[in-house]
């Protein structure tokens, strides 16, 4: 047997609450104080069901050192299916020590200083062994490698090439370049892994000369900013055929999207709404997953006659009724926010509301900044603008 399978993932981010839920349902408030640990839970069973010989915690298991005590407890619960399963465990995380972890032997602690070495014996059997960077050992080995020197480079993969996988100043340190190097030397694997928040754009990747740094990210995110699948990379690694591949595992349950509504014509109220619902109905569920999603509208608006009500626009309205229209999210979607980006304007129907249309302008610049600052749901057009302020510039320009 030649094929070595685990899971890499990279911060944990076990104590952090989700933000940015406002106005939502109780379930999804539930669904929510629970996401962080189910992402866990869903690195666990997906181990479980790939056949993984080991889980690579790349970074911290925590943001706050303080919460530790606590989220071993928990882990170790988690963890006990993982040795049910002959499935081991390496740790990146450099508060940790063996003395604090309650959950068994089959645990690796891996430092920024050191390399872990993984062989298949004789048996068939998987051999986990730690050596400080530079007391290389001989024979077909697959080198696991963890690097936190250089944020920037997380997002990058090596292509095993001096420019990129052996280039001291991406690495962050020369010892990794000089294990890059050597592992070449002896067609040894090498894999590198870079922590961070975010997963890689690449979702598959293959290695160079037997080279992969790979970023796998956290496998929840925790606020709207952090939009798109969250999750872990798994790894298989070939010594016969020389080479390691990864592949994207989404292990979120609650997921942010970003959606952008766009028209070059003038839309109505009614047009804007059916956009907005066709919108919901074009994106893509996964299962047992929420998409929490902000809309962002850049079109021209449309100020027809007196049937017309400011209401229509208002984006508190808007997202009141695309709410219902998904069943109040249990239709998989939750509509989080509807703003107005700043390109939108309002577009009078005839010459008698010229007047109208530039108070709208004025009123909309007025506030353009303290919209951009707030945290409110969304601001409508016009709005902050003072009444008499407004009717005082009505009157003028009629």
């Amino acid at each position: 047997m030649s094929l070595i399978r685990f899971l890499h993932v990279d911060h944990l981010r076990l104590g952090s609450p989700l933000t940015g839920l406002m106005d939502c349902p109780e379930w999804l408030v539930r669904s929510a104080e629970n996401a962080v640990r189910q992402s866990v839970s869903n690195l666990v069973e997906s181990a479980i069901t790939r056949q993984c010989q080991f889980v690579l915690i790349a970074g911290r298991l925590a943001e706050s050192a303080a919460d530790l005590p606590a989220v071993l407890h928990w882990l170790s619960r988690q963890f006990r299916r993982l040795h049910q399963h002959g499935i081991q465990l390496v740790i990146a995380d450099e508060r940790i020590r063996l003395s604090d972890l309650p959950f068994g032997s089959d645990v690796q602690l891996l430092t920024q200083n050191n390399c872990l070495n993984i062989q298949f014996q004789a048996t068939g059997e998987l051999r986990l062994a730690m050596r400080r960077r530079g007391d290389w050992s001989v024979g077909r080995t697959l080198s696991l490698l963890v690097d936190q020197t250089d944020p920037a480079a997380a997002h990058r993969s090596s292509s095993g090439g001096e420019s990129s996988a052996c280039d001291d100043r991406a690495s962050g340190a020369g010892d990794l370049a000089s294990e890059i190097r050597f592992a070449e030397t002896r067609r040894s694997l090498t894999y590198i892994a870079a922590p961070a928040i975010r997963a890689d754009q690449e979702r598959r990747q293959v290695s160079v000369n037997g080279v992969l740094r790979t970023t796998a990210g956290a496998p929840q995110a925790v606020h709207p900013a952090e939009s798109g699948a969250f999750g872990a990379m798994f790894v298989e690694a070939d010594s016969s055929a020389f080479t390691i591949q990864t592949e994207f595992v989404p292990l979120d349950c609650i997921r942010f999207e970003q959606q952008e509504i766009r028209s070059e014509l003038v839309i109505s109220a009614a047009q804007l709404d059916a956009l907005l619902k066709d919108s919901c109905t074009r994106l893509t569920v996964p299962p047992d997953r929420t998409l929490v999603v902000d809309w962002t509208i850049h079109a021209p608006l449309e100020v027809a006659g007196a049937d017309v009500e400011e209401a229509d626009y208002d984006e508190r309205h808007l997202l009141a009724g695309l709410r219902r229209f998904l069943q109040v999210g249990h239709s998989g979607i939750w509509p989080r926010r509807i703003r107005y980006a700043d390109d939108s304007r309002v577009v009078s129907a005839n010459r008698a509301d010229a007047a109208v249309t530039e108070f709208l302008k004025v009123a909309a610049e007025r506030t353009r900044g303290a919209v951009r600052g707030s945290s409110w749901l969304g601001a409508p057009l016009g709005s902050g603008l003072g009444t008499a302020a407004g009717l005082d510039f009505l009157e003028r320009a009629a």
